[in-house]
């Protein structure tokens, strides 16, 4: 009777280690998603910085553009010509920088909700860990385990493709 009073005891220890395992992993998990997001955010931030770059030098650029325009009238034309080329230059430049901006937004999208995903299922882990420990069910358990590594699993392939 106390030997298997111990075998449950010890059971239940080890079933406790093995949750708070999965606990941790989940939590380094977390702390990698939020670490992606700040260089995603840093990386956002570079990008506006070079975007008020160009915009700067193709404002000179023109500025320069007008100035000899001024000076040279017999060059009109030509003058006219690659102010116009500049100005599709810049349009073309404003476009393609919009579009990254989208899609860094939108990565930054998915990476919320997969940290929101992590969370609901640190607090479900963290429900089912009371649940044990109040009605002792050793296969149930072994299932959330089962069930919580393949979800972790389907997530770092899911972060794996997002990156």
């Amino acid at each position: 009777m106390i030997l298997q009073l111990l075998i449950i005891i010890l059971i239940q220890v080890l079933l406790l280690l093995l949750l708070l395992l999965l606990l941790l992993l989940l939590l380094l998990l977390l702390l990698l998603l939020l670490l992606l997001l700040l260089l995603l955010l840093l990386l956002l931030l570079l990008l506006l910085l070079l975007l008020l770059l160009l915009l700067l030098l193709l404002l000179l650029l023109l500025l320069l553009l007008l100035l000899l325009l001024l000076l040279l009238l017999l060059l009109l034309l030509l003058l006219l010509l690659l102010l116009l080329l500049l100005l599709l230059l810049l349009l073309l430049l404003l476009l393609l920088l919009l579009l990254l901006l989208l899609l860094l937004l939108l990565l930054l999208l998915l990476l919320l909700l997969l940290l929101l995903l992590l969370l609901l299922l640190l607090l479900l882990l963290l429900l089912l860990l009371l649940l044990l420990l109040q009605l002792q069910l050793l296969l149930l358990l072994l299932l959330l385990i089962i069930i919580l590594i393949i979800i972790i699993l389907i997530l770092l392939k899911l972060t794996i493709i997002i990156i």
